[in-house]
């Protein structure tokens, strides 16, 4: 996208319909700019700096502007209509950009992977963009643990790096964990030091802009995981929160939860659930018959014959909801989102199990 000439951009921008003043201003945006390299050297302690002459930019977008990823998503706005194949989702964010290829047999996966693929490298041609094979990679999911035939060019892996979070084949979050660990262990020392220098609201702050920020990132994905990796992260949270508290190193946290007002990684993964299962249009009880019972307002569980299954955040948030007493049931939108935290807060959960044998 920094070499893509400047008239291929407004072109496509044409095609969308953004033409007349708009054009013009996204034009004057890009051209008549120039651009020096400047070297500069100590000779016998003297300041000595070289600058060449100015040259025109044909080409490229200028870095670091507001104005560089949007003008990247609306030049790549056709590419998932380009690749069109019913058995391909394209997964767009700025220059991230993933395929997520499903299919019954694995004869049929690899002529669409091939298939798809290929039109991709003929989007890429023909729009004057470029792929680094080096940053892509292909990862198989499966429950039958099919081999696929390697992908040319493109190195097949067992864990993979997506925006930010660690995927592995197994979908066991185990190398993510592992990644999050490490970036909580450097917060809580942050955390700690701050408590020493500000004081405990100062090292509060630290905490939810160090700690709980990283685990509340993609938590609605890896928040499946087993509870053997999820108690890995309460863990390294019960230390902060004893640094917070002024705890001993063996005091228990659960008070200490509820007095600072922070929710544990399970009761996090629980709001994140409930409040993403809360924005669907899923049916319930009432929807499918009209018996009027106790649970009609209850979401319909689907009946599914796979662990797998049962980890989706759909999945779970319905039955969470399902569980939750009947006051916080009736809730919709932020007045859910508001009194469920609150009900959280006055019950610091260790497991999701804590929470299915509380109700």
């Amino acid at each position: 996208f920094d070499c893509l000439g400047h008239d291929l951009i407004l072109r496509k921008l044409l095609a969308l319909g953004i033409d007349g003043l708009a054009k013009d201003w996204v034009a004057s945006y890009l051209k008549d700019r120039t651009q020096i390299t400047e070297i500069q050297q100590n000779l016998n302690g003297k300041k000595c700096v070289y600058r060449s002459k100015p040259l025109p930019v044909r080409r490229g977008v200028p870095q670091g502007s507001v104005l560089g990823p949007f003008l990247f998503i609306l030049f790549t706005n056709d590419f998932s209509v380009f690749i069109n194949d019913d058995n391909v989702e394209t997964i767009m964010y700025a220059d991230d950009t993933t395929l997520l290829f499903a299919n019954d047999t694995s004869h049929e996966l690899v002529t669409s992977i091939l298939s798809s693929t290929d039109k991709a490298l003929q989007y890429c041609l023909q729009n004057d963009l470029a792929i680094n094979p080096s940053k892509t990679t292909h990862i198989n999911f499966s429950r039958r643990h099919e081999q696929i035939p390697d992908i040319p060019n493109i190195s097949t892996e067992q864990r993979t790096k997506l925006l930010g979070l660690t995927i592995d084949a197994e979908l066991s979050w185990g190398d993510h964990i592992n990644a999050l660990t490490k970036k909580l262990s450097s917060g809580i020392f942050v955390v700690k030091r701050m408590m020493w220098m500000g004081g405990p609201e100062l090292a509060k702050t630290a905490y939810y802009a160090m700690v709980e920020s990283h685990i509340r990132y993609g938590l609605i994905s890896w928040g499946s995981t087993s509870e053997a990796n999820l108690n890995k992260i309460l863990i390294l949270q019960k230390k902060a929160i004893r640094t917070l508290a002024g705890l001993g190193p063996t005091d228990s946290c659960r008070e200490a939860f509820k007095s600072l007002k922070i929710l544990t990684v399970t009761s996090l993964y629980i709001l994140a659930v409930v409040i993403y299962t809360n924005q669907l249009d899923l049916p319930r009880n009432e929807d499918i018959h009209s018996y009027n019972t106790r649970r009609a307002a209850d979401y319909s569980l689907p009946i599914h014959h796979t662990t797998t299954f049962s980890k989706k955040p759909s999945y779970i948030g319905r039955k969470i909801i399902n569980s939750l007493p009947q006051n916080l049931k009736d809730k919709r939108g932020n007045q859910l989102k508001n009194e469920l935290q609150n009900w959280l807060v006055e019950r610091p959960l260790y497991s999701t199990k804590e929470f299915f044998d509380l109700l």
